[in-house]
């Protein structure tokens, strides 16, 4: 409304020098009366007169503006924002988009009062850990509209929702006190999946996950006509055995980035040397780990998923020394202190663009160059395609595609995370050798289907032993 009325009257615009400006006709000049001459020249007194009247329009204005300014969270007035004014004086600050600028800054006294009582809850408290885990790509899943490639099964649906909001998991919570047969070290289930998503059990559970974010990258980067190699290894080809090096080989070099990017139209964050090719590694992040307990992660939003991010070109680095010393005798102690320089490994890795962690955590939060990848992809899109897809201009073609980029991988996360505590939960209850036996029929039964042996619907339906009722085998609890 606001904005309208402006365009009502003749408006008189100042010239400076004490000189009459430019007169802009107005639309609708015989309603001058009703806001008074001048109302909205530079420095008129705009909606005075207007809101005075004994008029339902003007009654109606002055009572909703009043009822927005009182509304606040706070208790009192505010003071500064489109809000921060009288109603006689609303839009005097600037008037183009009006309505959205003050739904951002009453949503913001509300987020911030919100905030101030999720801070205050103890700092172990669940909720207050979600609140703070929370990022733009977490909460995705909230108004997306349940399409087939979004959709949440209703197995996945109460996980992620759980997880989302920091309560128990309608799954697990039966199983709480129940052993988790680790092999590395004894677990006890949780309600909440913190064991669970920990856990070394046997079966991908990790890798599935992994591989679901990182597919959905790749294709994006498709869709967006980014060109991407997966798992790029020429670069060492020279300085690594080729059978160590090869696929087939060993898998946990550790210097091998799940995709590298030629081309990129952009500065991503944490990156350093050429923008010509970049090296991304996907990597996932649980609950209870070093990250999750830092002091920053309980105050800092989506501290720990930044942290794990900038850990990764270290990993790295100190993989490369790793094989030097294996493969080319270079000890890591005799480089440290100088004896002798890093081997051809080490200068390899050195001259390559740093690679960059894209680190996805328990609530499908990401770190900053998740975000920066985001952004540069949806560039790219709108600069080749704008005109296609119906756009008037490439950023209106952008923000549609960072809006979609964000809803696919931020719905791809919490459901990867989700389907991995469903998939271990067969194991909870179960001894180590229990939960190798289910997971070898499981791996066969996968096995068969991939080789059209058996229906797929076989792997869905129980070829591994059922739980109880605590997560043992079926009939334990009698």
């Amino acid at each position: 409304m606001i904005e309208s009325c402006e365009l009502f009257l003749d408006v008189q615009q100042s010239g400076g020098g004490g000189h009459a400006g430019i007169l802009q006709p107005g639309f609708f000049p015989m309603l001058e009366p009703l806001f008074g001459s001048g109302a909205f020249d530079d420095g008129g007194h705009r909606f005075a007169v207007f809101a005075a009247r004994v008029s339902g329009l003007g009654s109606a204005l002055r009572e909703c503006w009043s009822g927005m300014r009182a509304a606040s969270p706070q208790g009192r007035l505010p003071t500064d924002g489109p809000l921060g004014v009288e109603v006689a004086d609303a839009g005097r600050a600037g008037s183009h988009r009006i309505q959205h600028h003050i739904t951002v800054q009453r949503e913001d006294q509300w987020l911030a009062l919100l905030s101030h009582h999720m801070l205050s809850l103890p700092v172990e408290s669940e909720i207050r850990i979600a609140w703070i885990r929370c990022d733009r790509l977490s909460t995705q899943w909230v108004p997306s509209w349940p399409s087939p490639s979004h959709a949440l099964s209703p197995e996945v649906f109460p996980e992620v929702m759980a997880c989302y909001f920091g309560v128990e998991s309608p799954l697990l919570r039966v199983c709480m006190g129940s052993p988790i047969p680790d092999s590395t070290r004894p677990r006890i289930c949780d309600a909440y999946g913190i064991q669970l998503g920990l856990a070394m059990l046997p079966g991908g559970g990790f890798t599935d996950q992994h591989d679901t974010i990182l597919d959905r990258i790749l294709k994006t980067a498709t869709e967006m006509s980014l060109a991407t190699d997966r798992e790029p290894r020429a670069m060492f080809a020279s300085v690594i055995p080729a059978a160590v090096l090869a696929p087939s080989g060993d898998k946990r070099l550790g210097i091998i980035p799940d995709f590298d990017a030629r081309g990129i139209p952009g500065q991503v964050r944490g990156a350093v040397g050429s923008a010509a090719r970049r090296f991304f590694d996907v990597k996932t992040l649980h609950r209870a780990t070093k990250y999750y307990g830092q002091v920053a992660a309980r105050y800092v939003r989506a501290h720990a998923v930044q942290a794990r991010a900038v850990a990764v070109p270290v990993e790295y680095a100190a993989a490369a020394r790793r094989l030097d010393e294996t493969h080319h005798g270079i000890s890591r102690e005799a480089v440290r202190v100088g004896e002798l320089a890093p081997g051809p490994i080490v200068r390899t890795l050195r001259a390559l663009p740093t690679v960059i962690g894209l680190v996805f955590g328990s609530s499908g939060e990401a770190s900053d160059s998740v975000h920066d990848l985001i952004s540069i992809m949806a560039t790219r899109g709108a600069q080749l395609s704008w005109r296609s897809m119906g756009a008037r201009t490439p950023a209106e073609a952008r923000g549609f595609l960072v809006a979609r980029i964000r809803r696919d991988w931020g719905i791809t996360a919490v459901r990867a995370h989700a389907q991995l505590l469903i998939s271990r939960r067969q194991y909870v209850g179960l001894s180590r050798e229990q939960a190798a036996a289910a997971a070898g029929t499981r791996g066969a039964l996968r096995a068969a289907v991939e080789h059209e042996a058996v229906a797929p619907e076989a792997f869905e339906v129980g070829m591994v032993p059922e739980a109880g009722p605590m997560g043992g085998p079926a009939g334990a609890a009698q």
